[in-house]
Parts: C-alpha cells; sequence; structure tokens
C-alpha cells in the first residue's frame, strides 16, 4: 500500500483522540491560577477571568481586532 494511505488512516483513526487531548490542556492552562507576585507588574487570577474581565483587577483591555487578510502581502514582503 501506498505511505499516504497509511498517514491519512492514522489521521482518521487518531485525529479525535489527539484533539481530545489538546482540548484538555487547553482548559487546564486556561483555568489555572496565575499566583501574585509583588515584583511583577502583570495581573494575577485566572487566564480566562482576566481575558474577559481585566476591570475585575484593574487592567486595560488589550483585546483587539486584527485584519490579517488584508495585510497578509505587507507581512510577506
Amino acid at each position: 500500500m501506498n505511505v499516504y494511505v497509511y498517514r491519512y488512516s492514522l489521521h482518521f483513526c487518531f485525529m479525535p483522540v489527539l484533539q481530545n487531548a489538546l482540548n484538555a490542556v487547553k482548559e487546564q492552562w486556561n483555568n489555572h491560577s496565575i499566583a501574585y507576585n509583588r515584583n511583577s507588574a502583570c495581573p494575577h487570577g485566572r487566564p480566562n477571568v482576566l481575558y474577559i474581565l481585566p476591570e475585575e483587577k484593574g487592567t486595560q483591555v488589550f483585546r483587539s481586532l486584527s485584519d490579517i487578510g488584508n495585510n497578509a502581502q505587507s507581512i510577506l514582503l
């Protein structure tokens, strides 16, 4: 058999397993607690809360929409 058939078969069989593992790691990371550090200017708390409600910790909102589609050519040049 062709090596590509084996590769696609493995992708088909194991992609859901890998995606579930990656989703679990993402959830753990986004919900872990960042400890307070008095020598740091970074806020402490949980990453999900810091992203969704930055005002709760007295920080700025750094979220912004990016327009990568229109700037793709200028980035590549």
